[in-house]
């Protein structure tokens, strides 16, 4: 069983390091760059690949992906100190197997190589993966580098070129919003309409008309034919925010587009057809809510909606990412408000780290806006 790592410098010490974890079996290639491990790849066709993302003279990215041009199947962990949300994503959306941090647990480590090993002696299909597209926005931009928000980051990449409906979960305020929007734009929907629906900000009486339109004469005022969300959204994806109390009359009509790719407008009797990804969100436990007190959300539309599922976690249990929040907030404030806002002193962000945010980061933002437009 071959390996072959690659490392900006220190390559023999990368080296020696692995051989504490891996067996006697395993034979050991290094390379210091990105076109010598190429070539290795193509002589010596190895088992596992582990590599940097910084590398002399190319972008690991850029190496990851002409790796899986030569061996789709080949297994690469990618190992970095310098962990963001477009590299992970981007990584893991280029067919990375894992996506690890600097320093690492040995034991896990062991882990995921055992476990990659095993996952590419069992592929036998060839696999593709399609080229990302997009790229962040500042204002669509995830903050935080926190093994919480690493996971996640893998989790944007492995799951965004899939054409699958996603479940969002976590309290309001957490970035689900974001994170639909991280989906679309490495997606190969990205060029396509990305629409976005909050359900618990429209009135049940309005909600179907928003989202199916409605024809001349369906109702009184209805004085000409009105295209609703999912036509707006046709080719693209879909983000539906807050899902938990749609009427059930709402919910059928989704799980209608969902396994049938169709609805009818409101007053209409032929059926429109729709290609959507969707993404929804919810911030309540709809487990609990498939009949609770009378509250009921459809069984079979929750595992529709439930094809991947992804948990935001509250800004209380990642607190490590505040600094950064802060960091970025306070220069984003800065130049939009046309003021020098100096960095925060260190009691004070003792102080911001400490407290518990309810509202999570939609919270802390508006925090810190309305601290930077008194300064």
């Amino acid at each position: 069983c071959d390996a072959i790592f690659m490392r900006r410098g220190a390559v023999r010490r990368m080296g020696d390091s692995f051989k504490r974890i891996l067996s006697p079996d395993h034979e050991i290639i290094s390379a210091s760059s990105g076109q010598e491990a190429l070539l290795n790849i193509e002589s010596h066709r190895p088992d596992l690949v582990i590599m940097d993302i910084r590398m002399p003279g190319t972008n690991g990215l850029v190496t990851l992906k002409k790796i899986k041009e030569i061996d789709a199947r080949l297994p690469v962990i990618i190992v970095t100190a310098y962990g963001t949300m477009q590299t992970a994503i981007e990584a893991m959306g280029l067919g990375a197997y894992e996506y690890m941090l600097k320093p690492f647990d040995v034991g896990q480590m062991r882990k995921i190589i055992d476990k990659a090993l095993a996952a590419g002696q069992l592929m036998k299909k060839t696999v593709s993966y399609p080229p990302l597209a997009g790229t962040a926005k500042e204002e669509d931009l995830i903050v935080g580098s926190s093994a919480q928000m690493q996971e996640i980051y893998k989790m944007i990449g492995q799951v965004a070129g899939k054409d699958v409906t996603v479940l969002l979960r976590g309290e309001s305020g957490t970035g689900k919003e974001l994170v639909a929007r991280a989906i679309y734009q490495h997606s190969k929907r990205s060029d396509q309409p990305f629409v976005v629906v909050n359900c618990a900000a429209i009135p049940e009486t309005l909600l179907e008309s928003e989202l199916f339109g409605y024809e001349k004469g369906a109702f009184t005022g209805a004085e000409e034919r009105r295209i609703g969300k999912f036509e707006q959204s046709n080719g693209g994806t879909m983000f539906l925010d807050e899902i938990g109390d749609m009427s059930l009359s709402t919910q059928t009509k989704i799980l209608r587009v969902i396994q049938d790719g169709e609805f009818t407008r409101l007053g209409g009797k032929e059926p429109v057809r729709v290609d959507v990804r969707l993404i929804a969100a919810t911030n309540k436990n709809l487990r609990e809510r498939l009949e609770f007190l009378g509250v009921k959300f459809r069984e079979d539309l929750y595992y529709r909606l439930n094809v991947i599922s992804i948990y935001l976690p509250p800004l209380r249990e990642r607190k490590e990412d505040i600094p950064a929040l802060v960091r970025y907030f306070v220069e984003k404030f800065s130049r939009e408000l046309g003021k020098d806002v100096r960095a925060i002193d260190e009691a004070a962000l003792h102080k911001l780290v400490r407290y518990g945010w309810p509202g999570n980061v939609r919270e802390l933002e508006n925090c810190l806006k309305k601290g930077s437009s008194f300064k």
